[in-house]
Protein backbone atom coordinates (compact mmCIF):
# COMPACT_ATOMS: atom_id res chain seq x y z
CA UNK A 1 0.00 0.00 0.00
CA UNK A 2 1.56 3.31 -0.76
CA UNK A 3 1.71 6.04 1.83
CA UNK A 4 -0.59 8.24 2.84
CA UNK A 5 -0.66 11.67 4.66
CA UNK A 6 -1.71 9.81 7.47
CA UNK A 7 1.28 7.06 7.54
CA UNK A 8 3.52 9.68 7.69
CA UNK A 9 1.91 11.85 10.29
CA UNK A 10 2.13 8.75 12.37
CA UNK A 11 5.83 7.85 11.21
CA UNK A 12 6.39 11.15 12.44
CA UNK A 13 7.86 12.57 8.68
CA UNK A 14 4.88 15.49 8.98
CA UNK A 15 5.08 17.23 12.62
CA UNK A 16 1.29 17.16 14.42
CA UNK A 17 0.28 18.31 17.46
CA UNK A 18 -0.42 14.95 19.20
CA UNK A 19 -3.17 14.39 21.54
CA UNK A 20 -2.94 11.31 22.12
CA UNK A 21 -1.13 7.95 20.76
CA UNK A 22 -1.29 4.06 22.09
CA UNK A 23 -0.36 1.04 19.84
CA UNK A 24 -3.61 0.55 17.48
CA UNK A 25 -4.52 4.64 17.34
CA UNK A 26 -3.16 8.22 16.98
CA UNK A 27 -4.89 11.70 17.75
CA UNK A 28 -3.75 14.81 16.65
CA UNK A 29 -4.93 18.38 15.96
CA UNK A 30 -6.21 19.20 12.75
CA UNK A 31 -4.18 22.05 10.99
CA UNK A 32 -6.90 23.54 9.99
CA UNK A 33 -10.02 23.14 12.68
CA UNK A 34 -13.29 23.72 11.81
CA UNK A 35 -14.19 24.42 15.41
CA UNK A 36 -12.64 25.29 18.36
CA UNK A 37 -11.08 21.83 19.33
CA UNK A 38 -11.13 19.79 16.16
CA UNK A 39 -8.98 16.31 16.32
CA UNK A 40 -8.56 13.49 14.43
CA UNK A 41 -7.96 9.96 15.42
CA UNK A 42 -6.51 7.03 13.14
CA UNK A 43 -5.63 4.04 13.31
CA UNK A 44 -2.51 2.59 13.42
CA UNK A 45 -3.57 -0.36 10.77
CA UNK A 46 -4.34 1.07 7.45
CA UNK A 47 -7.82 1.21 6.46
CA UNK A 48 -8.01 3.39 3.31
CA UNK A 49 -12.20 3.63 3.54
CA UNK A 50 -14.59 2.32 6.30
CA UNK A 51 -15.92 -0.10 3.47
CA UNK A 52 -12.75 -1.95 3.92
CA UNK A 53 -13.19 -2.88 7.55
CA UNK A 54 -13.51 -6.56 7.95
CA UNK A 55 -15.65 -8.20 10.56
CA UNK A 56 -11.35 -8.64 12.08
CA UNK A 57 -11.22 -4.61 12.48
CA UNK A 58 -14.31 -4.88 14.72
CA UNK A 59 -11.92 -4.28 17.95
CA UNK A 60 -9.88 -1.84 16.31
CA UNK A 61 -12.61 0.09 14.97
CA UNK A 62 -14.15 -0.17 18.82
CA UNK A 63 -10.66 0.94 20.46
CA UNK A 64 -11.21 4.45 18.23
CA UNK A 65 -14.00 5.27 19.57
CA UNK A 66 -13.29 4.62 23.42
CA UNK A 67 -10.20 6.68 21.76
CA UNK A 68 -12.65 9.36 21.04
CA UNK A 69 -14.51 9.07 24.59
CA UNK A 70 -10.76 9.63 26.02
CA UNK A 71 -9.61 11.98 24.11
CA UNK A 72 -12.94 14.38 24.54
CA UNK A 73 -12.36 13.51 28.39
CA UNK A 74 -8.62 14.94 28.12
CA UNK A 75 -9.25 17.64 25.63
CA UNK A 76 -13.26 19.00 25.56
CA UNK A 77 -13.68 22.54 26.78
CA UNK A 78 -17.25 23.37 28.94
CA UNK A 79 -18.50 19.40 28.59
CA UNK A 80 -19.04 19.52 24.43
CA UNK A 81 -19.49 15.92 23.73
CA UNK A 82 -17.46 15.10 20.63
CA UNK A 83 -18.76 14.41 17.19
CA UNK A 84 -17.69 11.73 15.63
CA UNK A 85 -18.03 12.22 11.62
CA UNK A 86 -17.02 9.45 9.37
CA UNK A 87 -14.46 10.39 6.41
CA UNK A 88 -14.24 9.41 2.84
CA UNK A 89 -11.01 8.72 0.86
CA UNK A 90 -8.84 11.96 0.48
CA UNK A 91 -9.73 14.23 -2.50
CA UNK A 92 -8.05 17.08 -1.59
CA UNK A 93 -4.28 16.83 -3.09
CA UNK A 94 -3.28 17.31 0.39
CA UNK A 95 -4.80 14.32 1.48
CA UNK A 96 -6.76 15.44 3.73
CA UNK A 97 -10.05 13.99 4.70
CA UNK A 98 -13.40 15.30 3.17
CA UNK A 99 -16.78 14.84 5.51
CA UNK A 100 -19.06 13.07 3.87
CA UNK A 101 -21.77 16.20 5.50
CA UNK A 102 -20.92 18.86 6.89
CA UNK A 103 -21.17 19.20 10.79
CA UNK A 104 -23.16 21.62 12.47
CA UNK A 105 -21.59 22.96 15.77
CA UNK A 106 -23.33 25.13 18.32
CA UNK A 107 -20.34 27.74 19.48
CA UNK A 108 -17.72 26.59 21.40
CA UNK A 109 -18.43 22.75 19.61
CA UNK A 110 -16.04 20.10 19.09
CA UNK A 111 -15.07 17.76 16.13
CA UNK A 112 -13.52 14.21 17.35
CA UNK A 113 -13.19 12.59 13.72
CA UNK A 114 -12.38 9.02 13.36
CA UNK A 115 -10.54 9.21 10.21
CA UNK A 116 -9.64 6.09 7.57
CA UNK A 117 -5.89 5.98 7.40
Amino acid sequence: MSETIFSKIINKEIPSDVVYEDDLSFAFRDINPQAPVHILIIPKKPIPQLTDAAISDQELLGHLMLVANKVAEMDMRNGTAPMIARTQPAKHPLGRPRATSRPRLSPGGALVWIACS
